[in-house]
């Protein structure tokens, strides 16, 4: 995904998910000046309310999603959106 300036300054991330006793969502972030380059992930960024992105400013931004289940495996995390 390439950023526009505008997208970059806001530098926020947040997500609307179901949570489970247990269970939680790890959003990780890297940012390069062209896609594909490699890069460090910065992170995680888990509660739904939002953190500051701290990825260095570059013009590409990738992002991770982990989806982590508890001790109970009828119980699962549903990612609804991020932001």
């Amino acid at each position: 995904m390439i950023l526009t300036a505008e997208e970059y300054a806001r530098g926020f991330i947040d997500f609307d998910a179901v949570l489970p006793e247990g269970c939680a969502v790890e959003l990780w972030t890297r940012t390069t000046d062209e896609p594909g380059e490699e890069a460090e992930w910065t992170g995680p960024y888990s509660t739904p309310e939002g953190a500051k992105v701290l990825s260095p400013p570059k013009p590409s931004i990738q992002l991770r999603v982990e989806l982590k289940r508890g001790d109970d495996p009828t119980k699962t995390p549903i990612l609804n959106k991020v932001r």
